[in-house]
């Protein structure tokens, strides 16, 4: 059986991060490899309140998040909470999976109705690495318009 993993690997500025709060062993250690294999440093949060500490003192491109963290309903999962009240540019520059044996992978109305990018059945855990790629990938295409006007009123122009 496997036990839950904590890392904290060194990111610099301009690397990929990826938070993933996910508290089924089985399922961290496939987050883990699929998400380091994508080029990400990788940080976990075991509970809720680890995910609030991490999430507020560092920037992530890639959240990954359990439905049950702490054994909590998703409706009430507090690290899920914590996104909900993020103004929408801060929310546009995550990607968030919800991860979870009541998730139906790639549901777009389950994603919308939890308020994250791309939900992913617990069972599809092996399938991460695509299914989220993809999504990221749709993410960059769907707000490149936008991201590139923001751009050019932050410079001045």
């Amino acid at each position: 059986m496997e036990t839950l993993q904590t890392r904290n690997d060194l990111i610099e500025h301009g690397d990929l991060a990826c938070l993933i709060a996910v508290d089924v062993p089985e399922t961290q250690s496939v987050a883990i490899e699929q998400f380091t294999q994508l080029g990400f440093g990788i940080h976990t949060a075991l509970s809720s309140e680890e995910f609030t500490t991490k999430f507020h003192a560092n920037p992530y491109d890639v959240i990954v998040i359990s439905e049950q963290l702490g054994a909590c309903d998703v409706d009430t999962n507090p690290a899920i909470a914590e996104l909900v009240v993020l103004s929408p540019i801060q929310r546009r520059e995550l990607f968030v999976v919800l991860i979870g044996p009541n998730m139906v992978s790639r549901s777009e109305m389950q994603a919308f109705h939890y308020s994250v990018d791309i939900t992913v059945n617990q069972a599809d855990a092996h399938e991460l690495k695509t299914i989220a790629g993809r999504g990221i990938l749709k993410q960059e295409e769907f707000y490149a318009a936008f991201n590139s006007v923001l751009k050019a009123m932050r410079a001045g122009g």
